[in-house]
């Protein structure tokens, strides 16, 4: 079976500890980085998860979740809403990502569960802490940390 690499996009990550997250492409340090198993589900499942619904154009038109634009729209108050609103962002993201899944994906790479460990709300600011779990038993924990700009959609 031959492993495909991703390029790194969420640059020091991390895994089974809370940290925030730069959000850039590159780094000038790490213009080659690459990244598989565990870390590539991981990137793919958090670039899903922020993507909004029906962004990437009709032929994508279910791609992403509406989790930041709930989140946009209806500022969160309580966990028991984040958490409602991450399960069903996570039932749309597996789905998505099931759909990409071939004969040769290896199972670290496939998508077992998306548990939401931990929440942290402030106004427009929300910190996530997740685990993804892997078909191959294998499961990696980070924050993702969300600051919400006021929707400039029509």
């Amino acid at each position: 079976m031959a492993r495909t690499y991703d390029v790194i996009a969420f640059q020091d990550a991390g895994f089974d500890i809370l940290k925030l997250t730069s959000q850039s492409i590159f780094s000038p340090a790490d213009v080659a980085s690459l990244c598989t198993g565990i870390q590539k589900l991981v990137q793919r499942w958090l670039l899903e998860f922020l993507t909004n619904r029906g962004s990437m154009g009709f032929h994508l038109a279910n791609r992403g979740t509406d989790f930041l634009r709930v989140f946009r729209n209806r500022a969160f108050s309580t966990e028991s809403e984040v958490r409602s609103q991450f399960n069903f962002a996570s039932v749309a993201v597996y789905q998505n990502l099931l759909r990409e899944w071939t004969a040769n994906t290896p199972d670290d790479e496939k998508l077992a569960s998306a548990t939401l460990t931990g929440v942290t709300i402030q106004p427009g600011f929300l910190t996530l802490a997740i685990r993804i779990d892997t078909v191959a038993g294998t499961s990696a924990s980070f924050s993702a940390p969300i600051l919400v700009l006021p929707s400039l959609e029509l």
